[in-house]
């Protein structure tokens, strides 16, 4: 069953539908591949559901519906990959019992099982630079990053100075140089998986022709080739001084870094120096420490973790969700917004503006110099635990906890 509220192109509209499990819906996301009408992907219980949006018509549309095998599996995070091999676009989600199922879109068939983490997975993200590697945060404490096409793992960030409690979010920079990670333990931590780390030759290894013939001609020939992953144990970067309690999110976004706890606020930092590189002066022998507080974003009705924030693939938008169903979006390029904002016929009572940083500004005057439009809207009062966005326009999606989820057109 579903549910509308459509105005004019101008005007924001929402739509919701409800997901026949009847458990939570704990993640969405985007097709960033499709040049049709947008497809967006949500796990919740044992099942991947995925949608259509037409963009001419206030609706969804259930196209494709997997149910995991295994009865007792909990998925908590989807994302979209590319396989590079076939140009096929496929839905990589994981869970509760530690496996990362890769599933051809089209086809509806399985790719690939990723298994190597300990325990469940709680956030994948794809690399920007090779839609065909993933990283992966586990409750294991650790994060990993696999090739969609190999079962084994490529490389294991964590162990001598990892994450001492379960890894919940992770994010490549815009170069895949680095991967942050953020932890139960409070911290966030960068790692360095570019050229000279070892992972560089674990991820060419497996993207290399050779292989992909082993593959198509002999599969258990490819995972002795590459069963031996890189091990990352010490980050170059690690604090925590930015947040108190668990850090259920965390993106990067050029050389700073927008993270959010349980604390009602969204904070955006960086290591070392407004003039220094992303990790400041973190090195192959020197992990740096030294952060830079520059905004507070407020969320507030965070209390609870495993709330997502997002920024879409533009880095023009910051949209996260609350446990009082509002979608909060922030305009990271100074955009402006309307007065006042109208969700179908009824005038929104909750948008609210408010200063706070822009990322498009001078480094040297971040802190004088950047104001920054947010505006929040109710949907509707339900917990919300993640947000997607596509291209400029925003098209929120949600998760939450009457196994619901609801699109956002601005």
């Amino acid at each position: 069953m579903s549910d509308s509220e459509a105005g004019t192109s101008s005007r924001p509209s929402s739509t919701s539908s409800q997901e026949c499990h009847k458990k939570t819906i704990y993640g969405c996301a985007f097709n960033p591949y499709s040049k049709r009408d947008p497809y967006f992907a949500t796990v919740g219980d044992n099942r991947i559901s995925v949608y259509r949006i037409p963009k001419d018509k206030p609706t969804v549309t259930l196209i494709r519906n997997y149910q995991d095998p295994a009865k007792d599996e909990a998925f908590f995070t989807v994302c979209w990959a590319c396989d590079t091999h076939s140009n096929a676009h496929v839905v990589v989600a994981g869970g509760v019992r530690g496996i990362i199922r890769v599933i051809d879109f089209d086809s509806a068939t399985l790719v690939a099982n990723l298994i190597g983490h300990g325990d469940a997975i709680n956030d994948i993200r794809v690399c920007p630079k090779d839609s065909a590697i993933i990283a992966s945060a586990s409750k294991d404490f650790t994060a990993r990053i696999w090739h969609i096409r190999n079962s084994a793992c490529l490389a294991i960030l964590g162990g001598v100075e990892g994450h001492l409690d379960q890894v919940i979010s992770v994010d490549f920079n815009a170069t895949s140089d680095y991967l942050a990670s953020a932890s139960m333990d409070h911290t966030v931590k960068l790692w360095y998986i570019g050229s000279g780390s070892g992972v560089d030759k674990r991820i060419q290894q497996a993207k290399s022709e050779l292989k992909v013939r082993f593959i198509i001609e002999n599969r258990a020939a490819l995972d002795k080739l590459v069963d031996n992953p890189a091990e990352v144990h010490y980050p170059r970067g690690s604090t925590r001084d930015i947040h108190t309690n668990y850090v259920d999110c965390v993106r990067i976004l050029g050389p700073l870094i927008f993270s959010k706890s349980t604390e009602d606020e969204i904070y955006l930092w960086k290591f070392g120096g407004l003039n220094e590189p992303i990790a400041g002066q973190g090195s192959n022998v020197k992990t740096e420490s030294s952060v830079m507080h520059l905004r507070r974003l407020s969320m507030p009705e965070t209390n609870m973790w495993f709330i997502k924030f997002e920024i879409d693939p533009a880095q023009k938008y910051l949209v996260c969700g609350n446990q009082k169903g509002e979608i909060h979006i922030w305009d990271l390029k100074n955009g402006s917004f309307p007065n006042e904002m109208r969700l179908g016929n009824r005038r929104s009572s909750s948008y609210e503006c408010q200063s706070c940083t822009s990322t498009q500004v001078d480094l040297s005057t971040l802190r004088e110099r950047a104001e920054l439009e947010r505006f929040r809207i109710t949907v509707k009062r339900r917990l919300a635990y993640d947000t997607t966005v596509l291209f400029q326009s925003v098209w929120g999606v949600y998760g939450c906890g009457w196994r619901r989820l609801v699109r956002l057109q601005i």
